[in-house]
């Protein structure tokens, strides 16, 4: 990233120097673009990175909901419903906004830090929810979660960030649903293969 950086910065001193005509603009512009389509390719993945981390509950989100609020844990389940924007720190969606994010490793955190506490009560569901009846979505009488695996796919689909295969794709919705619906009936990362599998291939295609 720095190098790509500093490529386009030496680019555009050289066009502030010497490009006086349209064609050097355009010329200008035919030769930072492939660099800064790099530059978009490298954020788009920090961002998947970082949201396949935050999903899986490895890295732990805090973010103020106002100007007189504290900073709050964002629950893990709030993450398929916000879009994040690093470079302002914000996160925003379904009514909700968080500003001035700021990100711990779970694994880092000491044993006997209270924010564990803190991190676990915000991770539970209300308990309005607790005990919901299961929705019944699939075969008659058969109880599953697919319709909240084929929405999550949908999602990342659309925000550009599907795995590069199947298999890791499903991997990653089936660790998601374990993560974000633990009170849903679970599923086999081959049972969403099969499931996803000619949806995955248009979405990449």
């Amino acid at each position: 990233m720095d190098r790509c950086q500093s490529g386009l910065s030496t680019e555009a001193e050289y066009f502030g120097l010497y490009g006086h005509t349209t064609s050097d603009r355009e010329q200008y512009e035919e030769i930072i673009r492939p660099t800064l389509e790099l530059v978009r390719e490298i954020e788009q993945a920090i961002d998947r990175r970082m949201l396949e981390l935050i999903e899986s509950g490895h890295w732990i989100a805090f973010g103020r909901r106002g100007p007189d609020t504290a900073a709050e844990v964002i629950p893990k389940r709030y993450w398929p419903f916000l879009e994040m924007d690093i470079e302002r720190a914000t996160a925003k969606g379904q009514g909700m906004e968080f500003r001035g994010l700021l990100f711990l490793e779970l694994a880092r955190i000491p044993t006997d830090d209270p924010v564990l506490g803190l991190i676990e009560t915000a991770n539970k569901l209300p308990s309005s929810q607790m005990g919901a009846p299961t929705p019944i979505t699939g075969a008659p009488g058969r109880p599953t979660s697919m319709h909240l695996v084929e929405a999550e796919f949908q999602r990342r689909a659309g925000a550009g960030l599907l795995n590069g295969s199947l298999r890791t794709e499903s991997d990653h919705l089936a660790k998601w649903l374990a993560n974000n619906h633990l009170s849903m009936p679970q599923t086999t990362s081959k049972t969403i293969q099969n499931r996803i599998r000619a949806k995955y291939k248009n979405a990449r295609n």
